[in-house]
């Protein structure tokens, strides 16, 4: 049956027996198409067995198929009570708690009663008639008729003070409870969800410093109903501490570039100094210069996983303070982490190098080609070819060059590349004398005499 449906739309047959053989198979009638369905065979109970009672009840977000009593061999009468939830389509023997088993029995009759959310069985046969009625109370199995079917987020601060929100089938307006804990002596019961609509509910989530830092489950109850069934997980964390969190990276390092952008890292580190292993926590990275008259620009990005991914640049050299805080939830205060404030020192990302000679006249359309550790400068006006030499560590210097052989027409906006290490290959442009498109080939190479 498809999930929260309140019909019934497929029929099961299992068990049996002829007048010679137990049988151990099942088949699936469609009611919507009474059809047979022969491709696909639904679970059977893992032993043979004839005469049990078995019944579809419906429950949320998947119909339960109870079995109870029946034969098994020739004499062997059973009392088991089977379930099977129509979703996962898988037979379990859920424990039954309190009261004495009864006695095994094949033939008997039962019938669900909806108000009290029991089974009640009469009569039966175990080599005698029987004339007696039992009560299975079935509503921790089947649940009430709404259910949870996930949560957001699955953690949150022991402290609590979390939105938690809550998805599932068949919500309803009234006093709702959302219970939190593991068993009952450590469960704690928000009372203030708000309906959202029938498939959300919201709460915050209870302070659980009382029993510390643990997985555990929620349910929900509406109206006063029975918790809901298939529990829900949850996982109260202990409260990050700032002054236990770390933070390291290149943007920590004693050096920085200027008008880079730097990373560096944030591990979230608990109360018991132990690493976060999820998000929600509040970092703030602020950068500002020593004399505390500039800043950069800072971002911190929380990766879910107790890392955060902090970044920042700085316009300029010189020394800087890295401020990194986190919001205490517990006082409203930005708190430092361990360490902060770090001091830096940031460097020009461009080295500036002192260019000796005279340098070519502006233009616009030249090319710039590196051979070796010299730049040649080609095109753009009629002043022919430029070079600035690069090698020595120490000043750059401009000269201008007559290369041998015959020049080529003065062009603009053409192409120019290296090739096999020395040699220039240009090709077309626009030609400075008359503005014609070109479409010519030359070569420039760098010989051991010049050009």
């Amino acid at each position: 049956m498809p999930p929260g449906s309140d019909t019934y739309d497929k029929l099961l047959i299992m068990g049996g027996r002829d007048t010679s053989t137990m049988l151990h198979d099942s088949h699936m009638l469609d009611l919507s198409k009474m059809a047979w369905e022969n491709e696909t065979q639904p679970p059977c109970l893992p032993y043979e067995i004839c005469n049990n009672i078995c019944d579809g009840i419906e429950s949320v977000p998947h119909h339960k198929v109870f079995s109870f009593g029946g034969k098994k061999g020739m004499m062997q009468y059973l009392n088991a009570v089977e379930v099977m939830d129509c979703g996962s389509q898988i037979w379990s023997t859920p424990p039954v708690d309190g009261g004495s088993p009864p006695e095994g029995r094949e033939d008997c009759a039962w019938v669900f009663d909806a108000k009290t959310c029991s089974l009640i069985v009469f009569g039966g046969w175990a080599n005698r008639w029987l004339g007696d009625t039992l009560k299975l109370n079935v509503s921790p199995i089947i649940g009430p008729p709404y259910a949870c079917t996930s949560i957001s987020p699955e953690a949150g601060p022991v402290f609590g003070n979390t939105e938690l929100t809550i998805k599932g089938l068949r919500f309803r307006n009234g006093k709702i409870q959302v219970k939190f804990g593991t068993t009952e002596k450590n469960e704690v019961i928000a009372e203030d969800a708000q309906f959202v609509d029938s498939e959300t509910i919201v709460v915050r989530t209870p302070n659980y410093e009382l029993y510390g830092a643990m997985p555990l489950q929620v349910q929900v109850s509406i109206g006063g109903e029975g918790w809901t069934v298939n529990k829900m997980k949850y996982a109260y964390f202990a409260n990050t501490a700032p002054r236990n969190c770390i933070a390291y990276g290149p943007g920590l390092l004693e050096t920085v570039t200027a008008s880079v952008n730097v990373p560096f890292l944030i591990q979230a580190i608990d109360t018991q100094n132990e690493k976060r292993s999820s998000g929600g926590d509040t970092f703030v990275v602020k950068v500002v210069s020593a004399d505390g008259k500039a800043e950069g620009i800072a971002q911190v990005a929380d990766a879910d996983s107790g890392v955060y991914h902090a970044s920042y640049s700085v316009p300029g050299p010189g020394k800087w303070h890295v401020h990194a805080t986190m919001l205490d939830p517990a006082t409203g205060e930005d708190v430092p982490i361990r360490g902060s404030p770090f001091t830096v020192s940031a460097i020009d990302a461009l080295t500036k190098h002192r260019v000796m000679g005279a340098a070519p006249s502006k233009r616009k359309g030249a090319t710039l080609t590196a051979v070796g550790s010299e730049l040649v400068l080609y095109g753009g006006d009629r002043n022919g070819v430029s070079v600035l030499q690069t090698d020595g560590g120490g000043d750059w210097r401009w000269s201008a060059v007559t290369p041998d052989g015959d020049a080529p027409p003065d062009r603009t906006m053409h192409s120019a590349t290296l090739m096999a290490g020395s040699e220039i290959v240009v090709f077309g442009g626009v030609g400075l004398q008359d503005q014609t498109e070109l479409n010519d080939c030359y070569y420039l190479k760098r010989t051991a005499d010049g050009w």
